[in-house]
């Protein structure tokens, strides 16, 4: 999806819990209100561009050096923690349907902006907000 300049949107998935439907939050000012109730996002970037990190940056506080790894893809697999949160970059395998494997790359976050219970103070389980937010398709 793009924005009326012709730039790439952020989109994000919304779970705000077990009697609401998950919703698709575009731009990062509905994703901010998305962070601001507590509702866990998952926000999926292929290929960022530029302007989508410096969103990203503006709605996380995510370490500079690790965003610069989502940037440029295919770093090497690893784990880095900082103050604020944990970067994760793993592979999979994609699969063009026959018999061409290539991998994937998938970095990821997780810290105190990620899936929490602001009533329990524990975290959500990860697994049950992805199966509501994307159901039989997971």
């Amino acid at each position: 999806m793009s924005s009326p300049s012709g730039r790439r949107a952020l989109l994000a998935l919304s779970d705000a819990g077990p009697d609401v439907p998950a919703a698709v939050i575009e731009g990062v000012e509905g994703i901010r209100r998305e962070i601001e109730a507590g509702h866990p996002i998952w926000i999926d970037v292929e290929d960022p561009d530029a302007e989508q990190i410096a969103q990203i940056q503006s709605l996380f506080p995510f370490h500079p050096l690790a965003l610069e790894d989502v940037y440029h893809a295919m770093q090497r697999p690893k784990i880095e923690e900082y103050d604020e949160h944990i970067f994760v970059v793993a592979f999979g395998i994609r699969s063009d349907g026959g018999t061409r494997f290539t991998p994937l790359e998938v970095d990821f976050f997780l810290g105190q902006q990620v899936p929490h219970d602001p009533q329990q103070g524990a975290f959500v389980d990860v697994e049950v907000s992805v199966q509501r937010i994307f159901g039989d398709h997971c």
